[in-house]
Order: C-alpha cells, then structure tokens, then sequence
C-alpha cells in the first residue's frame, strides 16, 4: 500500500507521486493542472526552502507554502 505523505515529509532528492489536491481555491487548482500537478503525477522534489521547487517531467516549479500544502502525495 502506498505511503501517504505530507509536504513537511519532503526531501530535496525525493520521486513521489501526487495523491490529492486539496484546495477550495479554484484558481490555484487550474493552475497547478496547466502544469501538470494531478493526481498520479511523478515529481521529484528538488528544494524544500525557502520554497518548495518541483519538477515534473521537463518543468521546475516553484510553490509558496499555501500552495504547496494543499498537495497530498504518495511515495
């Protein structure tokens, strides 16, 4: 069974898989899907400060702590 994990549980280095989104904030949510951030999605998780930076497939993304906390993910 897959372990879920929250972004305090993150470490640059990581290869995770998005589990969930949790946002009531719908514009946040479109944009995370225009660059890729859905469930099932495979991230590797490249800086944990002073922002979270992701990437996934050829794109680096950079999430504020608001943002970045409403992603569930499973390893």
């Amino acid at each position: 069974m897959p372990m879920k994990l929250a972004i305090r549980d993150l470490r640059p280095g990581d290869r995770i898989r998005v589990f969930t989104l949790n946002s009531a904030n719908k514009s946040y949510l479109r944009k995370l899907a225009i660059f890729g951030v859905l469930p099932g999605a495979e991230v590797e998780v490249l800086q944990v400060r002073p922002a979270y930076v992701f990437r996934i497939g050829y794109t680096e993304l950079a999430l504020d702590d608001e943002v970045a906390q409403s992603i569930t993910f499973i390893r």
